[in-house]
C-alpha cells in the first residue's frame, strides 16, 4: 500500500471513531434502560425514561447546523475536536448525575455533539481520491456497529455509572487521536493557505505522476465564487436540487421502517404473536446489523451507486412482502422463523445500500462553497424525521394492525427502488470536481435549452 493511501486510511479511521461514539451512545441508552429505572438516586419512572432516547435524538439538528457553520469557519478537524469535547462534557454529567435533570442535561448535550459528527464524512470526502473514496466513505458503518457492540458488552457486565466513565475515557482518547491528523487541504485552499494545503496534499498523494499544483488549483477553484465572510444566498440556492434529492432520499429510507424495526423489533414481533423467544430475535438483529456493516464497503466497490440502490430497493421490498405474506398465512412452528429471517434480510439490504449511501453521498454532491452548511441541513432533516418516527410509532402501532404498518413500509421500500432507478445521481469513480462539473453543468445546459438559449461550448 502506498504511503499516501495509508495516510488516507489512517485519517479516515481516526475521524470515523466519532461514529463509534454514536454507536456507543445509542447502545448505552438502549441497554442501560433497566439499570437507570432501578437506580434509587435518580428516581426515574417509565414516563421519564421514555424521554431519554428522544433527548439524544432531537438535539441532533442543533449540532448539525452548528457543525455546518463551524466547518467553513474553523475547519473540519477543529469542528470535530470541538464536538468530541462537548460529547465528553455530556458523559461527565451522566457519570456523576445526582438527579434526573442532570442525567437529561448530559443526554441533551451528547445529542448536540452527535449532530456535529457529520464533519467526519465531509473530511473523508475531501481528503480521498476518487479510486478510494467509495470504500473509505462507507466504512463508517463498521465503526457505528462496533460502538453498539462495545456498549452492549460494557453495559451488560458493569454498572451504568462505570460504563459512562469508560465511555468518557474513550471519548478523551478519540480527542487525543484527532491531534495526529491534519486539517482538510480543501479548507486550507479555500482560506488561501497554499503552503499548508500543498504540504498536506503531498502526504495524501504520493504517486509519481501526481501534480500537486494541479490538485491545489482544483481545491481552490471554488474560492473565486465564495465570500469567505458569509455564505451567499445565491450559493445556497444553487444547491436546492441536491437538497431536494437527499430530503426525498431520507423520506424513502426512514419511512421504509429501518429505524423503527431496529428500535422496536420486540414490540413489533410481540404484536405478531410468534412462538419464538424475542430475545433470540433481538440477537439476530444485532448480528445482521454487524454482518451488513462489514458487507457495505465491498458492496460499494462491486456496484455503482445506482446499481447498489436497485439491489437494496429490491431486497427491501421483497423481504417485507414475504414477511407480510407469512403473517397473513399465519404460519407457525419452525416455519415461523421465516418472518424474522425476512426482517434480517431487509436490515442487511437496507444497510449496504440505502443507509450507507444516504450518509456518504451528501459529502460528494453539494458544492464546495456550501458543503458544510448543506450537509448540516440534510443531517438535521434526517434526524428530525428519524426522531419523529421513533417517537410516534408506539402510539400508532397500538391502534392499527401490524399488517397495515408493513404495507406502509413496503410502499416506501418500493419508492426507494424507484428513487434509485430514476433520481439518484451516479458518482462512483469520479472526483469531487468531476461530480460537481457534470451535475451542475448538466443543470445549466438543461436550463438553457428550456429557455431556448444555446449553451456555450466548453
Amino acid at each position: 500500500m502506498q504511503s499516501g493511501l495509508r495516510m488516507q486510511v489512517f485519517c479516515t479511521c481516526t475521524v470515523y471513531l466519532s461514529y463509534m461514539m454514536v454507536g456507543i451512545t445509542r447502545g448505552f441508552i438502549n441497554f442501560s434502560h433497566k439499570q437507570l429505572l432501578e437506580d434509587k438516586t435518580l428516581n426515574l419512572d417509565h414516563d421519564s425514561a421514555s424521554w431519554i432516547a428522544s433527548l439524544c435524538i432531537f438535539p441532533n439538528p442543533i449540532g448539525s447546523l452548528l457543525a455546518g457553520y463551524l466547518m467553513d469557519k474553523i475547519g473540519r478537524i477543529s469542528s470535530l475536536k470541538l464536538s468530541i469535547a462537548i460529547f465528553s462534557v455530556g458523559w461527565i454529567l451522566i457519570a456523576f448525575a445526582l438527579n434526573v435533570m442532570m442525567l437529561f442535561a448530559g443526554v441533551f448535550i451528547i445529542g448536540i455533539s452527535v449532530g456535529m459528527f457529520l464533519c467526519s464524512s465531509v473530511y473523508v470526502a475531501e481528503i480521498t481520491e476518487e479510486s478510494s473514496r467509495c470504500i473509505l466513505l462507507s466504512v463508517f458503518i463498521i465503526f457505528f456497529t462496533s460502538g453498539i457492540s462495545l456498549s452492549y458488552v460494557v453495559t451488560c457486565f458493569l454498572h451504568w455509572r462505570t460504563s459512562a466513565g469508560i465511555f468518557l475515557s474513550t471519548s478523551c482518547l478519540v480527542l487525543l487521536a484527532l491531534t495526529l491528523i491534519p486539517e482538510s487541504p480543501q479548507w486550507y485552499a479555500e482560506k488561501g493557505h497554499k503552503d499548508k494545503a500543498i504540504a498536506i496534499i503531498e502526504k495524501m498523494r504520493d504517486h509519481k505522476t501526481f501534480d500537486k499544483e494541479s490538485e491545489y488549483n482544483r481545491f481552490v477553484s471554488a474560492r473565486a465564487s465564495k465570500d469567505n465572510s458569509v455564505v451567499s444566498v445565491a450559493a445556497i440556492a444553487k444547491n436546492w436540487k441536491p437538497l431536494g434529492i437527499f430530503i426525498l432520499f431520507q423520506i424513502c429510507v426512514q419511512c421504509s421502517g429501518y429505524s423503527i424495526l431496529i428500535s422496536y423489533s420486540n414490540k413489533l414481533f410481540g404484536k405478531i404473536d410468534l412462538p419464538l423467544d424475542l430475545n433470540y430475535i433481538s440477537i439476530g438483529y444485532s448480528l445482521s446489523i454487524f454482518f451488513s456493516s462489514f458487507l457495505s464497503p465491498f458492496a460499494v466497490i462491486c456496484w455503482s451507486r445506482k446499481a447498489l440502490m436497485k439491489v437494496s430497493g429490491v431486497g427491501m421490498t421483497l423481504s417485507l412482502s414475504v414477511m407480510l405474506s407469512c403473517i397473513n398465512m399465519q404460519i407457525d412452528g419452525k416455519l415461523a422463523w421465516i418472518i424474522p429471517i425476512c426482517s434480517y434480510f431487509y436490515v442487511i439490504t437496507c444497510t449496504i445500500g440505502s443507509i450507507t449511501l444516504s450518509e456518504c453521498m451528501p459529502s460528494e454532491l453539494y458544492r464546495t462553497e456550501v458543503r458544510g452548511l448543506m450537509c448540516g441541513v440534510t443531517q438535521a432533516f434526517s434526524t428530525i424525521l428519524t426522531g419523529t418516527l421513533i417517537k410516534i410509532f408506539p402510539g400508532i402501532a397500538d391502534r392499527i394492525p401490524v399488517t397495515y404498518v408493513l404495507l406502509f413500509f413496503i410502499f416506501f421500500s418500493f419508492m426507494t427502488l424507484l428513487f434509485g432507478i430514476f433520481i439518484l445521481p451516479e458518482t462512483k469513480g469520479k472526483s469531487l470536481d468531476q461530480i460537481q462539473e457534470e451535475y451542475f453543468s448538466r443543470r445549466k445546459k438543461d436550463n438553457c435549452l428550456e429557455n431556448g438559449i444555446k449553451p456555450e461550448p466548453k
